[in-house]
């Protein structure tokens, strides 16, 4: 062996540079190599396929991309969210009302002025006149067997639409009235359709026994566990109900709190 090769293995640290220079030469020629088939698609696209064919390139590159394809995605996640509490602030002063018969070029006011001074409304209450209302419209497409669309009604203040969404349980009188002629009427709140939809999703888990109850207040949604205490979480995505989806049919009284508290925002106001 040479006496400069057996002094290079000997010398750990002049191996090192050696390395070093290998490499540092070895790079310069891959840059090149990338710079002349940079402007050849078809050359440049079997360049990635066959660094990809590579475990350990791959690898390399997931570890590098991964992170910020997730950061990304979890902004996009927020901003979403912001949007969603912005649109719903702006339906801050809206109810949906359901079931109120349709009929062609109707007056919404008026409908909406009956139903809520008539069934919802006490006898005592101040009622509400057209001037408590900005507008009112019927919205979607509509509806086979003259099913009648839903009115949207936007107040002139907050206060109003609270008076009328807290009595709102007065139509339960009607609705279980057998002599009435039309169909049940409720008054819902007008939710974003990102929460109208979280909403379904979790009265769906309500009907299969997973949830005791839901609701929603001031375009929150809250949920009742099973238990004693029945606890009331909020409902924010659809991840809140992920947790709910794998429990047992035939168990909805176990204690939910025990298992969903670290987890679930909570809240004791309904």
């Amino acid at each position: 062996m040479p006496k400069e090769k057996l002094a290079s293995e000997l010398n750990p640290n002049k191996r090192a540079r050696n390395d070093s220079t290998i490499l540092s030469g070895n790079l310069s020629k891959l840059n090149d190599l990338l710079d002349s088939i940079s402007s050849d698609e078809t050359s440049f696209k079997q360049a990635i396929a066959l660094i990809l064919n590579k475990d350990v390139f791959k690898n390399a590159i997931a570890g590098v991309l991964v992170p910020e394809v997730t950061a990304l995605r979890r902004e996009v996640i927020t901003l979403k969210s912001k949007v969603d509490d912005m649109e719903q602030y702006t339906r801050r002063n809206c109810l949906k009302i359901t079931g109120v018969p349709e009929e062609p070029n109707d007056n919404t006011d008026v409908l909406v002025m009956n139903v809520i001074n008539n069934l919802v409304l006490k006898e005592k209450q101040e009622k509400i006149t057209i001037k408590d209302i900005s507008r009112s419209h019927r919205v979607g497409k509509s509806r086979p067997k003259n099913r009648p669309r839903d009115i949207i009604v936007k107040f002139v203040s907050y206060r109003d639409r609270a008076l009328v969404y807290g009595n709102k349980r007065n139509l339960k009188a009607y609705n279980n009235n057998p002599t009435k002629k039309t169909d049940p009427i409720y008054i819902n709140e007008a939710l974003t359709q990102t929460r109208s939809e979280l909403f379904r999703k979790t009265r769906e888990l309500v009907k299969s026994r997973k949830l005791h109850s839901c609701w929603t207040f001031d375009g929150r949604i809250y949920a009742k566990l099973h238990g004693v205490h029945g606890r009331k979480i909020i409902i924010s995505s659809v991840d809140d109900l992920d947790q709910f989806l794998d429990e047992e049919d035939d168990d909805p009284d176990k204690n939910q709190e025990q298992q969903f508290l670290a987890s679930t925002p909570i809240t004791d106001d309904k």
